[in-house]
């Protein structure tokens, strides 16, 4: 098992337990170079193969999945497999197509929020009219805010726009008990396996720190057929609302990889990674279900551990690009 890492403070170079080896890959952050920076990416993984033996590569930040998914067929010509979600799947899933692909479909296991999209200040003065207090505005791109004044959310629409946001969506806030759901769908976006948590403690950013399995069944079998009429493969990250005032569970959004408690379902059983190489290979999946004597009552917590990183393990990263 090899984990790429791009700085030598990332945290899972210290993990020998888990890896057998960590190799460094670059990032290109100038938009204006991606074609160079995919060529680099490129030639460093095929490096890493020829020495290493690297059959499938799994991007788990959400400004990787773009970059793997343009350079995913050289990658399969030499030998390394992925299975991602295409442009158009996920253009269909993004926050804006959500609200599109929802009006014209109706599923019995979930709704979707209202929503504006916000491109003027008019818009979002609508907006905050219509949907009162708190208000929610999401970047199409990344980034969330809940707020409480119209100023607040002026002040935000701008802060989006200076980061290069020039239309953003605009929801009223939903409040309830949150679930994430963790899902594999294979390259004819078939569901392969899911696990569904209910979120019992997040810390002040909206991560989740604590959660315990719970089912969901109905949605998780609508989200099948929404996933399957997209076409989507590869992993997903989705997450829901259960509106305390209606008993309505709200779709919230859909994120193109694995949530970021992704390591229980291996505790579990019901290994997701494990289901994505299996499928990325065209093999077999494992029967589903995962082990019902450690999900049931079973919590996820998140701690934070102190580890010891000798300077000279950080220092062979960045010279050879590798440690063992």
């Amino acid at each position: 098992l090899l984990g790429l890492a791009y700085a030598p403070n990332d945290t899972g170079l210290f993990r020998s337990e888990l890896f057998d080896r960590c190799c460094r890959i670059g990032f290109e952050h100038d938009e204006a170079k991606k074609e160079q920076g995919d060529a680099a990416l490129f030639d460093r993984l095929a490096a890493i193969r020829k020495k290493n033996r690297l059959d499938v590569v799994i991007p788990n930040l959400d400004f990787e999945i773009g970059r793997y998914q343009r350079i995913a067929p050289e990658l399969d010509r030499i030998g390394i497999r992925t299975l991602l979600p295409g442009v158009a799947a996920r253009r269909k899933l993004g926050k804006q197509g959500l609200a599109e692909l929802i009006g014209r479909h109706q599923w019995s296991g979930f709704e979707y929020p209202e929503t504006m999209l916000v491109k003027s200040r008019s818009d979002l003065v609508r907006a905050w009219e219509r949907f009162g207090n708190p208000l929610i505005l999401k970047g199409l791109v990344a980034g969330a805010v809940r707020l409480f004044s119209l100023k607040q959310a002026l002040m935000a629409w701008m802060r989006f726009k200076a980061e290069g946001e020039a239309q953003v969506l605009a929801q009223p806030s939903v409040f309830g008990e949150e679930f994430g759901v963790g899902v594999v769908c294979d390259r004819n976006g078939r569901l392969i396996d899911a696990m569904t948590l209910k979120k019992l403690v997040m810390c002040e950013r909206g991560k989740t720190w604590g959660a315990t399995p719970v089912p969901l069944l109905q949605a998780v079998t609508d989200l099948a057929e929404m996933l399957g009429k997209v076409g989507w493969v590869g992993p997903a990250d989705v997450e829901f609302i259960r509106d305390s005032v209606t008993e309505k569970l709200e779709l919230i959004e859909i994120n193109p990889r694995f949530p970021g408690w992704i390591g229980f379902s291996g505790l579990t059983g019901a290994n997701l990674p494990r289901q994505l190489v299996l499928a990325a290979m065209d093999r077999q999946p494992v029967p589903v279900g995962g082990d019902k004597a450690l999900t049931e009552g079973a919590i996820f917590m998140r701690t934070v551990e102190e580890i010891p990183a000798a300077a000279s393990t950080m220092a062979a990263f960045v010279n050879r690009g590798e440690i063992a």
